[in-house]
């Protein structure tokens, strides 16, 4: 599912995961929602997509995997 960048601000909901493309349910401690932003042309760009959190965690980098709120610190 792909968004404009000249489409209207806001989230864009969808039920499927954008890593396994398996269903996300919505009242679950497992599913999350990610925002990009980004400026294009001096017009800030916006697009969403639901995730589950262990598919985020599994695709981080070494890094960064396991640092910060998301991870409970």
């Amino acid at each position: 599912m792909s968004m404009p960048t000249g489409a209207a601000r806001g989230p864009v909901a969808t039920d499927v995961c954008c890593f396994c493309g398996e269903a996300v349910e919505h009242a679950t401690e497992e599913r999350l929602r990610m925002t990009v932003l980004w400026v294009e042309d001096g017009v800030e760009g916006e697009q969403s997509w639901a995730a589950h959190r262990a598919c985020l965690s599994d695709r981080l980098h070494e890094r960064v995997k396991g640092t910060g709120p998301f991870f409970g610190e």
